[in-house]
C-alpha cells in the first residue's frame, strides 16, 4: 500500500489548485486518490519475480477479469442486490481473512454499472502491466502514460515543462514506485513527451 506523506500530499494539492483554481471542493481529493491508485499499479512491477512469472500473473489476471466482465455484462436481468450477493459468495470466500472486511465494505454499496466500469479499468491495467512485464516498455514510460490518463480524467493540462505540474507528479510517482534514479529524474521531459505516444520505450 502506498501512502502520500503530508509534505508530498500538500505539494500535489497546491499544484492542482494552481492548475484548476475554481475546482469544486473535494475534486482534488479524488485526484490524489486516483494518483495513488495509479502509482500502486506501477509499483507492482518492482516485485522481485522473474519477468516470465510476472507476465504470466498479469496475463492470468487480465483473462480472469475479462471473463468476469463478459459474464456480468450478459446478466442483463440481474439487479444490484443480486450482484452484491454473487460477488460476496464467489469472491469473499476465496479471500484471506485480512481482506474480507475490506471486500465487504466495497461490495456493500456496489451497483452493476460501477462493477462493470471498475472491472473494465482493472482489465486495462492488467493488460498494460503484462506489456511492461514483458520488457517491451520502460517503467518510466508506463508511469508517464498512467499519469496522463489520470490527468485527462481530471481535465488537468498536460505539458512537458520540467518545472510544471505534470513533471512534479511524475517525479513523485517514480519515487514512490522505487525509481528515484537521478538520471531518470533528469529525463522527466522525455517521459512526459513519450506518454502521449501509443507505446514508448
Amino acid at each position: 500500500m502506498i501512502y502520500l506523506d503530508d509534505a508530498t500530499a500538500a505539494e500535489l494539492r497546491a499544484g492542482y489548485e494552481m492548475e484548476l483554481p475554481l475546482t469544486p471542493v473535494g475534486e482534488v481529493d479524488k485526484f490524489l486518490a486516483d494518483f495513488v491508485d495509479a502509482t500502486e499499479f506501477i509499483g507492482l512491477t518492482v516485485f522481485e519475480q522473474t519477468q516470465e512469472k510476472r507476465r504470466g500473473a498479469f496475463d492470468k489476471a487480465a483473462t480472469a477479469l475479462m471473463n468476469l466482465l463478459e459474464a456480468l455484462s450478459g446478466l442483463s436481468d440481474i439487479d444490484n442486490s443480486q450482484l452484491r450477493f454473487l460477488l460476496t459468495v464467489e469472491i469473499e470466500s476465496r479471500l484471506p481473512e485480512s481482506l474480507r472486511l475490506q471486500w465487504q465494505e466495497i461490495v456493500s454499496s456496489l451497483t452493476k454499472t460501477d462493477a462493470l466500469a471498475a472491472l473494465g479499468q482493472l482489465d486495462l491495467h492488467a493488460r498494460g502491466m503484462a506489456q511492461v512485464a514483458q520488457g517491451g516498455e520502460r517503467l518510466e514510460a508506463f508511469a508517464g502514460r498512467m499519469l496522463l490518463r489520470v490527468f485527462r480524467k481530471h481535465h488537468l493540462p498536460w505539458d512537458y515543462a520540467e518545472t510544471g505540474y505534470a513533471a512534479t507528479c511524475l517525479r513523485v510517482m517514480l519515487r514512490l514506485s522505487g525509481r528515484d534514479d537521478i538520471t531518470e529524474q533528469k529525463r522527466i521531459r522525455h517521459w512526459l513527451e513519450k506518454a502521449e505516444q501509443p507505446r514508448s520505450r
